[in-house]
């Protein structure tokens, strides 16, 4: 009797231990897809295409209106670049890209271009003096590019800038800001995205003391 119960035993053991090694033999994927898509309008088109980077790693080829697959590409976040892009055309959107690749899974990006015709930036500045109007000039910049000197009440035309999203930054001359007391600023920037045959218009309100 005894030994019977003994081999019972040692019989569901095994069937056990048998259920956890077959488990442990399923591994979950730790890589996935992204897919990369591009489309282009407009005229004329980048005829030699773009090229597209994984984390700033080797680029690939890409032709204006196509798609690849970036194939075994760790779990996690990534960044995705579009590259080699005409000086007439730019990207409507983020570039790079943050995408997620999940396990096993096929992330998105989607790159959207336009080309075409030049556009232009209109920085205009509207200055009050208190009190009266005195002699003054503010300092501007694009994208990090001193572009000179601004008047007060007055309108410059940029037609130089690529498609895109670019800086414009104005500094306030002497004794001028952009604020109030107690915290007024003397450097403002903002950003504005420049679109083919398209004049974009980006203001400033300046407010000086005399």
């Amino acid at each position: 009797m005894t030994a019977r119960v003994i081999v019972l035993l040692w019989s569901s053991t095994l069937v056990t231990l048998s259920g956890c090694n077959n488990g442990a033999d399923v591994t979950a994927p730790v890589s996935g897809t992204i897919h990369v898509t591009v489309a282009t309008t407009g005229t004329p088109l980048d005829d030699n295409g773009y090229l597209v980077s994984l984390d700033g790693g080797t680029a690939q080829a890409l032709s204006p209106n196509a798609s690849l697959d970036l194939t075994s590409v760790a779990v996690g976040a990534h960044d995705v670049q579009l590259t080699d892009i005409a000086a007439t055309c730019g990207t409507t959107a983020a570039n790079p890209q943050h995408v997620l690749v999940p396990s096993g899974g096929t992330a998105q990006a989607h790159f959207a271009v336009v080309c075409g015709p030049p556009g232009s930036v209109t920085v205009t500045t509207h200055t009050q003096f208190v009190p009266g109007p005195f002699t003054v000039t503010h300092g501007l910049s694009i994208d990090g590019v001193d572009r000179g000197k601004i008047g007060p009440n007055t309108s410059v035309v940029f037609g130089d800038l690529g498609f895109g999203v670019h800086s414009v930054q104005v500094t306030a001359g002497n004794g001028c800001t952009f604020g109030f007391l107690p915290n007024p600023e003397h450097v403002q920037t903002k950003s504005v995205t420049v679109q083919p045959a398209q004049n974009v218009m980006v203001e400033f309100s300046v407010l000086c003391l005399g």
